[in-house]
């Protein structure tokens, strides 16, 4: 289960998560998702990471991992320019894994983000 605070998460822990939309349209999680699918899906590689007490590793078919992890943030979304504050509770969901993904601050085109630290 993520929580979803606009603006920052005050709670610092390992679980907290800041995604910003630097575009000028309101995106998606699944736009993000796609957009850094292969860092996504190289941390997922390099890691055992389980998905809804899956191996992610036994989802040989890319399209069907990034879909089951597409499906699971189907309902979360970035207005444009402003800041989006996730805390996780690390249960093991599809969107789970994209946030473990995420554990570092980084950059895409679309998108700017920052991992809390714990």
């Amino acid at each position: 289960m993520v929580k979803v605070r606009l603006g920052f998460v005050t709670n610092s822990s390992s679980s907290s998560f800041v995604i910003v939309n630097k575009t000028k349209k309101s995106l998606s999680m699944a736009d993000f998702i796609k957009e850094n699918w292969e860092m996504i899906r190289e941390m997922i590689a390099d890691n055992d990471i389980c998905i809804d007490g899956e191996p992610a590793s036994d989802i040989k078919d890319d399209n069907e991992l990034m879909q089951k992890i597409i499906a699971d943030a189907a309902n979360l979304s970035f207005k444009p320019g402003r800041p989006t504050g996730f805390e996780v509770n690390n249960e093991g969901s599809a969107i789970d894994c994209v946030f473990y993904c995420m554990g570092k601050d980084g950059k895409s085109k679309s998108f700017e983000w920052f991992a809390g630290e714990g």
